[in-house]
């Protein structure tokens, strides 16, 4: 297939500039090849993605909104806010072998505090607001540490998040 267009299953050929997969609950993505899943996957089926996003052995692929918990659609959105700074290179990143130990180094904090019952590698309850965290400080975007803390021990108001998307905008000139 050609770049920029995607065929329907009826045949029908459409332009397209993104393709976005909607898979649901189940944590399966079979859309992608095999050897795509053993790049991105361990050996126990653990998604290996930096902050919960980008896998470091495929390029120009994300996983947003991957992450089960009970607030996803603010894990989402940060996460899109992330993916998007980051496609415009507005986050310096870590070099691959620091990427590589950080992941390393969730999975194995996340296995031992849910005695291995996370969702294969992704954020679920209370790890959520400790991955919204990182994309922030990432995105040098921290909402101010007493609602911070505020969020950690109240339920969670999306609306201390409100202003970030449009400080990036602001930030790299995009209005």
């Amino acid at each position: 297939m050609a770049a920029g267009k995607v065929t329907l299953s009826n045949g029908k050929v459409l332009d397209a500039d993104y393709v976005i997969c909607g898979t649901g609950f189940n944590q399966i993505v079979p859309f992608l090849d095999a050897s795509v899943m053993k790049s991105i996957n361990d050996e126990r089926g653990n998604f290996r993605l930096y902050r919960q996003l980008i896998p470091l052995e495929v390029t120009n692929l994300a996983f947003n909104g991957y992450n089960s918990s009970f607030f996803s659609q603010l894990n989402a959105e940060v996460g899109a806010i992330w993916l998007a700074a980051n496609i415009e290179g507005a986050i310096k990143l870590p070099t691959k072998s620091e990427m590589l130990s950080h992941i390393d180094n969730r999975l194995a904090w996340m296995e031992k505090r849910t005695e291995n019952k996370h969702a294969r590698g992704t954020n679920i309850i209370p790890f959520s607001v400790h991955n919204i965290d990182e994309l922030l400080r990432d995105l040098k975007l921290q909402i101010p540490a007493p609602i911070r803390f505020n969020q950690w021990l109240l339920p969670i108001n999306p609306k201390s998040y409100a202003k970030i998307g449009p400080k990036l905008r602001k930030r790299l000139n995009k209005n």
